[in-house]
């Protein structure tokens, strides 16, 4: 109860931009539940089945529902799912840090808030992309209840100079994220998949339909955020520090990581080097034929390799 109210403290202390719950999320037909996490704070989260816990961590721009095609699979096999809206996603308020670059640091807090409110032990934390650094950088704070890593095409391995970090926070302004025609939307989501699944249309209909939500721009400031964030919490340096088993998963035809742009020479396999060198008990899967959103592009081979990992 102590270490919950001490976290409940630093949320009150980081939120400097939270404003009623402006809902701009699709209607995925789930039931979600909201936790109050502090008085300025609340997240929404989907939670289901029974069993040892499994808390998954959607990445930038994302939401809980990019979890849409696990969800069920994992609860049959004996699992409680744990789908969280993170802060300016989904219904979750917005949470803007006074530091940009502290933004995933809070989001850590916002997380272990959730789960120390839930009294879940034993957990098994699933992130995809960013939300694979959030995990990872939860992971080095060495919490009790965490007990095994997954990491789905994360974020945090690809490492950026500052000068490329600089230019990629110049890029990545609200206004950048706002002004995105229908267009620019649709090939973004494609660029997500080695082959898109007609499942996936609704990603690009939610996308559109959020420009006209009332908490648009809090969005476009929470993505902004996101990348100063990501920026700004380097992990590579700790992973040696990681003491929990660790599951690393990647698409071989991921076109986002690493940036085709900024490091055209570096090949997936120089990213996932980087896991296999620095965390001490780490496993690695890859999946042929896919991209960036891998749970989603190929649920079954996510799925398996989840589950394998979970019962070794």
């Amino acid at each position: 109860m102590k270490q919950l109210t001490g976290i409940a403290f630093v949320l009150m202390l980081m939120v400097t931009t939270a404003s009623a719950q402006t809902n701009c999320s699709f209607n995925w037909g789930w039931r979600m539940q909201t936790a109050q996490l502090s008085n300025q704070l609340s997240v929404s989260y989907f939670d289901t089945g029974k069993g040892q816990p499994i808390v998954l961590l959607h990445g930038l721009g994302g939401h809980a529902a990019h979890w849409l095609q696990n969800i069920d699979g994992l609860v049959k096999a004996g699992h409680r799912v744990i789908a969280i809206n993170l802060p300016g996603y989904g219904s979750s308020q917005p949470m803007l840090a006074n530091d940009a670059a502290k933004q995933l640091h809070n989001y850590t807090f916002v997380v272990q808030a959730l789960v120390e409110k839930l009294a879940l032990k034993k957990v098994l934390l699933t992130g995809h992309s960013m939300g694979g650094q959030i995990a990872m950088l939860i992971s080095l704070q060495q919490p009790k209840w965490l007990e095994k890593l997954v990491l789905a095409a994360p974020a945090g391995l690809e490492t950026f100079t500052a000068q490329e970090a600089s230019l990629l926070k110049q890029y990545a302004t609200p206004a950048f994220f706002k002004q995105q025609d229908s267009a620019t939307i649709a090939r973004n989501v494609k660029t997500s998949f080695y082959n898109m699944p007609a499942s996936a249309a609704a990603l690009i209909q939610e996308r559109n339909s959020m420009k006209s939500c009332a908490g648009f721009d809090d969005y476009c400031k929470t993505i902004s955020a996101g990348v100063a964030g990501m920026l700004g919490a380097p992990v590579v340096d700790q992973l040696s520090q990681i003491r929990v088993p660790v599951l690393v998963v990647f698409g071989k035809q991921d076109a986002s990581i690493p940036n085709k742009l900024l490091h055209p020479q570096m090949q997936h396999a120089d990213v996932m080097n980087v896991a296999l060198q620095h965390i001490p008990t780490v496993s690695a899967v890859w999946l042929e034929e896919t991209g960036h959103m891998l749970q989603w592009e190929q649920p079954a081979a996510f799925h398996n390799a989840l589950l394998t990992f979970i019962h070794q």
